[in-house]
């Protein structure tokens, strides 16, 4: 073998070495990102401060900081392993935050151009303005898990919502707003076939709930308002079923919220009258014995409010709330 034919290889062997060697998801890729904040109706929002995190390890980043220009429009570039988070504040706005779908580019394709897009990807970002929050009585949640225990089963019990506890003869809630049947039942011969179901059933026959889909990306994830004219349901069922060895389930779906009227007064031709709105966050759980859910309910009757006086900023980041935009 001469002189050339070593040089030669020893050129391909480097190569392969390099190619072999780098990652761009342990050495990183470049992306370069267009972000484009908006309002809710789709016009741009000048002069939002905007902060692009850039995760360059994991537990490393960089951040590119700056302000939309009269366009709406940020631009940023840097390196990351896959990872990017987008914040926007605005005062008299809530905070924004998106986890943008930038990887055009399979870990494959991207090797060979440490780039994980070809060209710019736009990020739309919307923001959503401060109306009117007004008070709002929110009850429930995690630290109240263990306290609402179903007081029994296979018996109807009453629920207050405002005063967030069973009515008489389980608790001292004054108002049941719904009824609630918790039923479950466990093969003897067999421990992992079992059903368990629950039934809300409001009161009133006005009265029910219906679904809204949460925003993740807002610090306001919800509608500012209920909608009175929307076609309310009485009955919310949930429930795991595993009678057949294969589990079945039943209840609100991921990434949706309740919203409630009750107490409803209507007129003789049927007209609604006073009603109180309300919504219950998504998450809600109602089976294992256990109720859990976090309420806000409008104290005001007819007002249809859901914009309470809390946080204009996000709650502590979960991944697994958000959806690319």
């Amino acid at each position: 073998m001469n002189n050339t034919t070593l040089t030669v290889c020893a050129l391909v062997l480097g190569m392969l070495g390099c190619s072999w060697g780098y990652s761009p998801i342990i050495d990183g890729a470049t992306s370069e990102l267009e972000i484009r904040v908006v309002d809710d109706e789709g016009t741009p929002v000048a002069d939002a401060e905007v902060s692009a995190v850039y995760y360059t390890a994991p537990e490393k980043v960089e951040v590119h900081r700056g302000r939309t220009d009269t366009n709406g429009l940020f631009k940023a570039k840097g390196r990351t392993i896959g990872e990017i988070h987008v914040l926007v504040e605005k005062e008299g706005w809530y905070q924004g935050r998106v986890l943008p779908d930038f990887r055009l580019l399979s870990v494959e394709d991207a090797t060979p151009v440490h780039r994980w897009a070809m060209e710019e990807v736009s990020v739309p970002v919307r923001l959503k303005r401060i109306h009117s929050p007004t008070h709002l009585v929110v009850n429930g949640g995690k630290e109240t898990w263990r306290d609402m225990q179903y007081p029994a089963t296979n018996a109807v019990m009453g629920f207050d919502l405002l005063a967030y506890d069973w009515c008489p003869p389980f608790g001292k809630g004054e108002y049941a707003d719904f009824q609630i049947r918790a039923e479950f039942w466990r093969a003897e011969d067999d421990w992992f076939k079992y059903r368990d179901k629950v039934v809300i059933t409001m009161t009133n026959a006005m009265d029910g709930f219906y679904l809204a889909d949460a925003d993740p990306t807002s610090a306001f994830r919800y509608d500012y308002e209920a909608a009175p004219q929307a076609r309310f349901e009485r009955e919310l069922h949930f429930e795991c079923d595993r009678r057949s060895g294969v589990p079945t389930f039943r209840g609100v779906p991921r990434g949706k919220y309740l919203v409630f009227r009750t107490r409803t007064v209507a007129d003789s031709n049927g007209n609604v009258v006073s009603a109180h709105y309300g919504m219950i966050q998504e998450k809600m759980e109602l089976l294992g014995g256990m109720m859990h859910m976090r309420c806000n309910f409008n104290p005001l009757a007819n007002d249809v409010r859901l914009e309470g006086n809390w946080s204009y900023r996000l709650a502590p980041f979960n991944k697994e709330d958000y959806s690319t935009p």
